[in-house]
């Protein structure tokens, strides 16, 4: 349950609220729509904008941009210039990085591992996958433009 009494502190830089548990570089940009709580590291130039709820045991590091809704809990790791733009979900063990980009409505569950330049947009995938094993299973789902590269169509 959250409690209000521990989500108490102002960022400075965007004027979002976090506990006193959190690690958050003062050059992250934390919208004060923003609650941040539990063991939650932020570093670098992260921009996190609009109505987001980030917490258990997660870790955003270097150029990140969440824009939009998103609840993001769980053993997340997202990193380097990834984007998560629009409604987005993230629960389970997920690292998103190198240049990903969550777009419109997502919701990721469960272990997965989003790989650099990936793009998936307004599609929902719960339980332990693979990107490789998704190409080869519902080549429908994905048009490959490059190798490392997938695009919803």
């Amino acid at each position: 349950m959250l409690s209000h009494a521990r989500i108490n502190i102002v960022h400075k830089n965007g004027g979002g609220l976090v506990d006193k548990r959190v690690r958050i570089d003062p050059s992250v940009y934390l919208g004060r729509r923003a609650v941040v709580f539990n063991s939650v590291d932020i570093r670098g130039n992260v921009v996190i904008k609009g109505n987001v709820l980030i917490y258990k045991e997660t870790l955003i590091f270097g150029n990140v941009k969440i824009e939009g809704s998103a609840l993001i809990r769980g053993r997340i790791v997202i990193y380097d210039s990834s984007k998560l733009i629009g409604n987005i979900i993230m629960d389970g063990d997920i690292s998103v990085g190198n240049n990903a980009m969550l777009l419109g409505n997502v919701v990721l569950e469960g272990k997965k591992n989003i790989p650099g330049k990936s793009v998936i947009k307004d599609n929902v995938f719960k339980g332990q996958f693979d990107v490789e094993d998704v190409k080869k299973t519902r080549p429908d789902y994905f048009n490959v433009l490059n190798k490392g590269s997938f695009f919803h169509v």
